[in-house]
């Protein structure tokens, strides 16, 4: 399958195209990522072989997520492990009318910020949504 259509796949919520586009995505850090859903929510677990900052993996990811048409899930929520501790998590919104494809894709690095204080690209975080294995 080529990686368009694996996103016109992804995009209509096949986990399996999602997962191969993800891990390419994730590829250049050595992420491995598990994809799994619940209801509308697109649950992705990450495993790290290293500690990675949030805002470098958002970046990755956004990278990817920018060039799907649509999405099937309304919430993506990600948990970054190492070894078996939990990393860091975030929880992003695509109900929002602000897309990923909307964004220059020049500037995407700039809207991410390192900060804790700001858990966002281009959906904004979600504090009330369900957190991963919770």
């Amino acid at each position: 399958m080529t990686r368009s259509a694996r996103r016109l796949a992804a995009a209509t919520g096949d986990l399996a195209a999602i997962q191969a586009l993800l891990e390419a995505a994730l590829a250049p850090r050595k992420i491995a990522v598990t994809v799994n859903q619940r209801r509308e929510c697109l649950l992705l677990r990450l495993q790290c072989p290293t500690t990675v900052p949030a805002a470098v993996v958002l970046t990755l990811l956004a990278r990817e997520l920018i060039r799907w048409p649509s999405y099937a899930h309304s919430q993506i929520l990600i948990a970054a492990y190492q070894d078996s501790n939990e990393h860091w998590q975030e929880g992003l919104d695509s109900r929002i009318p602000v897309s990923c494809n909307a964004l220059p894709r020049v500037s995407l690095c700039a809207r991410i910020s390192p900060s804790p204080a700001r858990k966002s690209f281009a959906f904004p975080y979600n504090p009330s949504a369900p957190k991963i294995g919770k």
